[in-house]
C-alpha cells in the first residue's frame, strides 16, 4: 500500500520533524517529501509556530496497522502528550490522509474528505505529493481544489526542505509541484 502521512509540530519542530521521518523510514519505504511549511497555530496564537510536511511511503502493512503500529509509536517516541484540548501544542502529530492500492475493507482510503481544504498547511504538502489526488464524494482534482484555498499563512522553509531532501535522497525543491507556480 501506498500512503500519504502528514507531519507537523510546534515543539521543537526542526528537530522533531527531521526525527519522525528518519523513524518513518526506519519502518517503511520512503517515497517523496514535500516541502516543509511553517505555519501559525490553529485557533492558539499564543503558541510556536508549527512546521508541516508530508511523506509518500510504501508499507505492507494495512491502513489500521500503520496507524497503531507506526504512527502512534512514532509519536509517542517523540513525546507525543494527546490531551483533551485538540489545538494544543505538541511535539509531533502523525496523521494518515491518503492510501492508495488499499482494499476498502482494510480501511483504504481512495478520496480525501473535503475537510483537508479548511487546513492548508495539511492541504498543499498533499498536493505536492499526489497531484491527481480527488477530494470529497464529487471528486474535484485536489490541484483545482488547492487553487481556491487561502494560504496566506504559509511560509515555505526552503533551506529546511532542501536539507531533508538531502538527508532522505529526494532531490531538491525544483521536483516539486505547486499550485499555480507557487515556489
Amino acid at each position: 500500500m501506498r500512503a500519504i502521512i502528514s507531519i507537523g509540530s510546534n515543539i521543537m519542530p526542526s528537530e522533531n520533524l527531521r526525527k519522525s521521518i528518519r523513524l518513518l523510514a526506519k519502518q517503511a519505504r520512503l517515497c517523496r517529501i514535500s516541502r516543509v511549511y511553517r505555519s501559525p497555530a490553529e485557533n492558539r496564537p499564543e503558541q510556536p509556530l508549527y512546521y508541516n510536511c508530508a511523506v509518500l511511503i510504501e508499507t505492507g502493512l494495512s491502513p489500521e496497522r500503520l496507524r497503531g503500529e507506526v504512527l502512534a509509536v512514532i509519536e509517542k517516541n517523540l513525546g507525543r502528550i494527546r490531551t483533551a484540548d485538540k489545538f494544543a501544542a505538541r511535539t509531533i502529530d502523525l496523521d494518515l490522509v491518503a492510501c492508495f492500492d488499499a482494499p476498502e475493507s482494510a480501511g483504504g482510503c481512495a478520496t480525501v474528505a473535503p475537510t483537508i481544504l479548511n487546513h492548508p498547511y495539511v492541504a498543499l504538502p498533499l498536493f505536492e505529493l499526489a497531484p491527481e489526488l480527488k477530494v470529497g464524494e464529487g471528486g474535484i482534482s485536489i490541484g483545482k481544489a488547492v487553487a481556491g484555498v487561502p494560504h496566506d499563512s504559509l511560509e515555505i522553509l526552503s533551506g529546511y526542505s532542501e536539507s531533508i531532501f538531502r538527508e532522505f535522497g529526494m532531490g531538491t525543491a525544483k521536483n516539486q509541484v505547486v499550485p499555480n507556480g507557487r515556489a
